[in-house]
């Protein structure tokens, strides 16, 4: 966390100073700032040191630093990794559940997760793996808009697997 400086521990001495009501006070002296802060019985805060002439905020230190730690800790909870999500189905599903399966990949897709196609073959059906590559590459065309394989599907016993990321939208260029 970034460390902010108060009260006596500024040093500059012009400062653009903002109140705990949010009006802007303008730009005055440090000595001044700090009667100010004193007057309401709050902190001077140097919020932005690089700007010209830096930025403060009069406000209660304790409750700003909460406030600080508050919107970091929602910034780190919205920038979650992706999880491996996973549709499983057989050789033998319908058209119709096929359309639901594809569905809720185009779901974790869009919400910037990778999944994982597993296609499970029974008993004799690992005969006919052409049908089941059929599917799984029926599959990759109806998401191909909004993902890529990351490799070609891959036959491992009686499964055959697929994984498709995300792929961000491309940018018109007109």
């Amino acid at each position: 966390m970034k460390k902010f400086r108060k009260n006596e521990e500024i040093r500059v001495p012009k400062l653009r100073v903002v109140d705990h009501e949010g009006e802007q006070l303008g730009v005055i002296s440090r000595d001044e700032a700090l009667r100010k802060a004193e007057a309401v019985g709050l902190d001077l805060i140097e919020v932005s040191p690089n700007a010209e002439p830096p930025v403060c905020r009069i406000d209660d230190f304790g409750s700003f630093m909460f406030r600080k730690k508050k919107a970091e800790k929602k910034q780190k909870l919205a920038s979650k990794k992706a999880v491996l999500k996973s549709i499983r189905f057989g050789i033998r599903i319908s058209d119709h559940d096929l359309g639901v399966k594809i569905a809720q990949a185009r779901k974790f897709l869009e919400k910037n997760h990778p999944v994982r196609i597993l296609l499970q073959f029974r008993g004799r059906e690992a005969m006919h793996a052409d049908l089941g590559m059929e599917k799984i590459k029926e599959v990759e065309t109806q998401l191909s808009d909004i993902s890529k394989p990351e490799a070609p599907p891959r036959r491992q016993g009686n499964r055959v697997n697929m994984i498709l990321r995300p792929e961000k939208p491309k940018a018109n260029k007109n």
